[in-house]
């Protein structure tokens, strides 16, 4: 099975390292994870079949407001859905997920037509795969209607005019991409005068 994961991951990354000299120190790191990755994937099939991976969804969550996503990976179990989210980088703490903070995997959730039951990131590190259940079974479906109602709740706003929200928090900010829509400078400075 390494040995075929080698093979195909050579023929895929060929192309990559072609046109992106970046792509080479991916494909490093991928074959000194690959081994942990074949060690997780071997377990994960004892207890879950994939069903598809790299799924392109969207759902309309009202009249005005379409969400849409691509989910890394569906899993299934006999009486159970579970999404998977691969991470180069930290994924979220299982707190911040449930407190409705990170919720790019959640909102996965609330794109498919049937319940999800399990929410799973695996985080690539250098030469080690970590996998990391985030939401599940009750708290997951709480969660899911929660996110859910704070969409509807905002395209509510926003068809009446109000403003954007900002978060507020320096932590999130700090690497966020849409200061200039929400300009939470202005917030904290207060907006010129219009005299």
């Amino acid at each position: 099975a390494l040995a075929l994961l080698n093979k195909i991951s050579d023929t895929v990354f060929a192309e990559a390292i072609r046109d992106n000299f970046q792509a080479r120190s991916w494909y490093k790191q991928w074959q000194s994870v690959l081994p942990a990755y074949l060690e997780w994937e071997i377990e994960r099939r004892a207890g879950w079949q994939q069903r598809k991976a790299e799924v392109q969804a969207e759902r309309n969550i009202t009249e005005h407001l379409r969400i849409k996503g691509r989910i890394d990976r569906i899993d299934l179990r006999p009486d159970a859905v579970a999404l998977v989210d691969y991470k180069t980088g930290r994924p979220p703490r299982p707190e911040d997920v449930l407190s409705g903070e990170a919720v790019q995997l959640p909102s996965y959730a609330l794109l498919l037509d049937e319940p999800v039951s399990q929410l799973d990131y695996i985080e690539f590190g250098k030469d080690t795969v970590k996998p990391k259940t985030c939401a599940q079974g009750d708290e997951l479906t709480g969660l899911l209607k929660d996110i859910e109602q704070r969409l509807r709740l905002l395209d509510t706003s926003l068809q009446q005019q109000a403003g954007l929200p900002a978060w507020g928090d320096p932590g999130v900010c700090a690497y966020c991409e849409f200061s200039g829509v929400c300009r939470r400078e202005m917030w904290l400075h207060g907006a010129p005068d219009d005299g």
